[in-house]
């Protein structure tokens, strides 16, 4: 690993030593064995797939002989001959062999190895997992390399734990307890190992000049220590731990959760509908795209939406509606793929994905898509007014991603990204229903899903019987995309 240990055990061991000898014991048991399962997860932001053992979370567990210890001394002090179980995603990887033969089917169990580790009976799943034996794996292995286990104490050539630096400090003396090279008499924390910095000059940092160290200090930036700071392991206050709040960053000492998915109603999204672990809430496409929405979610928030009905296909996403809605405005939105999306129009959709504003485009992004039906009607386009839907029109926002079409409209600038430049940018865009020669002044038409520069059709004055599309928005404008040469019918 990284630090040197070589399993996350050598590496509780050694955050353990130093808790002991550098910093005063300061954690508790507890305290360590949160910093390996459910704080290292929060520092992921992965708290809600794993890090703790409930509903809806990745099965991720291992199990220990614990035996004559308390819970979390029992991993702290455990090595690898009393690891009895490992699961993954709730598939076991590796354990004691009456405990595999029991959970793996028969017809599987010749791909989980028998091993003796360390004088147990054991099974390693390796095969079964990974499609390879273990002999393999060691065959592929630098020869340098640590070998898989060790028996009995600490690998040769383990990095120490203890911090070092020559003629500065060299471990804990008769003098220095915490070994960080200032002698107890004029060590600001004598227990907590906090050498002088080159940053803070000659002394030890004490930010409130009260004479306990910053490093030991409850309340660093208050004089003495009435104060009550902060919980790390109740970080919004309400009495509750994290690992127990149903909603750990959101004051709930009520610890109401409704629909019981594990989710308190305090930071659920859809506290009246089951969404344990990381699966969607349900949404409405208009909550997502209407800011207004009083069930509008914040950017970033994990959604599904059903019944949508695919209007237009890009290589990498496509346009949906709602073609149920009550009413056009707030009812479509774009669908992100990343790769080209295995839908047509007319098909009917469920997504799921991570609501954002790109750009200012509400999207649903990296999605995952179910197409429920195939080969249904394309919905109607809704027949608007160029100036309703241009750049700052008083529908456009309203009517985004939505199918539209304009009719009996000319072509007004040909390029309206020319600021008159010796290479003006040309990003195969016109206008529409403007003032002729004026930019800005009509609704912009944008080659994104179809490259309509073959049928010359962007030369000042072009008159239009129709042109259809999904209003699509970049680069700070409303823009019309045409799917096809069939949406654009010229007079």
């Amino acid at each position: 690993s990284t630090s040197g240990s070589m399993n996350v055990l050598r590496e509780l061991k050694c955050a353990d030593h130093l808790n002991r000898v550098h910093y005063g014991g300061f954690f508790s048991d507890y305290d360590l064995w949160m910093m390996a399962t459910w704080n290292a997860a929060v520092a992921m932001g992965a708290e809600n797939q794993i890090g703790g053992l409930m509903e809806g979370m990745l099965a991720d567990v291992t199990i220990f002989d614990g035996a004559g210890l308390g819970p979390h001394r029992a991993v702290i002090d455990a090595d690898v001959e009393d690891v009895v179980l490992v699961l993954r995603g709730g598939v076991p990887l590796y354990g004691d062999a009456a405990l595999v033969e029991a959970l793996v089917p028969q017809g599987e169990i010749a791909g989980c190895e028998p091993m003796d580790v360390c004088g147990q009976s054991r099974r390693l799943c390796l095969e079964r997992d990974a499609g390879m034996t273990l002999a393999a794996l060691q065959a592929a292995v630098d020869p340098s390399a640590y070998e898989l286990f060790f028996c009995g104490g600490a690998p040769p050539d383990e990095p120490s734990c203890d911090p070092m630096r020559p003629g500065e400090f060299d471990g804990p003396t008769a003098d220095d307890r915490d070994g960080d090279g200032i002698p107890d008499s004029g060590d600001l924390c004598p227990d907590v190992f906090d050498p002088i910095r080159p940053l803070d000059g000659t002394t030890q940092p004490d930010t409130d000049g009260d004479g306990i160290g910053d490093a030991c200090d409850r309340c660093p930036t208050t004089a003495g220590e009435a104060c009550s700071p902060p919980d790390p392991n109740d970080v919004d206050g309400d009495d509750v731990p994290n690992f127990d709040d149903v909603c750990p960053y959101d004051p709930d000492p009520g610890q109401v959760d409704t629909d019981g998915d594990g989710k308190g109603d305090a930071c659920d999204l859809c506290p009246a509908v089951p969404n344990p672990g990381t699966e969607p809430c349900p949404f409405p496409v208009q909550a997502l795209r209407d800011p207004m929405d009083p069930e509008h979610p914040p950017e970033g928030t994990q959604v599904r939406v059903t019944g949508l009905t695919v209007t237009r296909v890009g290589r990498r996403g496509f346009f949906a509606q709602d073609v149920g809605a009550a009413a056009p405005e707030y009812s479509a939105i774009y669908v992100f793929t990343q790769q080209a999306p295995a839908v047509s129009p007319g098909d009917v959709v469920d997504v799921s994905g991570t609501y954002i504003e790109y750009f200012d485009l509400a999207e649903v992004s990296n999605a995952g898509v179910t197409v429920t039906a195939t080969g249904g009607p394309v919905p109607d386009p809704l027949v608007v007014d160029p100036q309703d839907v241009r750049t700052g029109g008083p529908l456009a926002e309203a009517y985004e991603s939505l199918l539209v079409r304009v009719e009996n409209v000319s072509v007004t600038h040909e390029n309206p990204d020319d600021d008159g430049s010796a290479m003006p940018p040309d990003y195969a865009e016109l206008e529409v229903g403007g003032t002729p020669g004026v930019a800005g002044t009509g609704l912009r038409v944008d080659d994104f899903l179809f490259d309509y520069t073959p049928l010359g059709i962007r030369t000042l004055g072009t008159t239009f019987t129709s042109v259809t599309g999904p209003l699509y928005y970049s680069f700070g404008n409303h823009k019309l995309v045409p799917g096809s040469a069939a949406d654009i019918v010229t007079q």
